[in-house]
């Protein structure tokens, strides 16, 4: 394929192919992606738990940077603790 390119046409129906279930890494998380538990700040019980911090960035709606950061420092943030 040296000097050639692919058509729009075509490198559309390879993504297509390649997306979900079809993507070798789909389901896979990082391997040194570490477990981020969210507890209440003021009973200091667990109210979730992630497989990562971009998975926990996701679903609280913040920024992965924020995260770590509040990680790092043990702090509160706002009302829950990461650990």
């Amino acid at each position: 394929m040296q000097g050639r390119t692919h058509t729009a046409d075509t490198r559309a129906k390879i993504s297509a192919a390649n997306q979900g279930a079809n993507n070798p890494r789909y389901g896979v998380s990082a391997v040194n992606a570490t477990p981020i538990f969210v507890y209440n700040a003021d009973t200091n019980k667990l109210i979730a738990n992630y497989s990562g911090m971009r998975e926990a960035a996701k679903q609280l709606k913040m920024s992965h940077h924020t995260i770590g950061k509040y990680l790092n420092s043990g702090k509160a943030y706002k009302a829950p603790i990461f650990r």
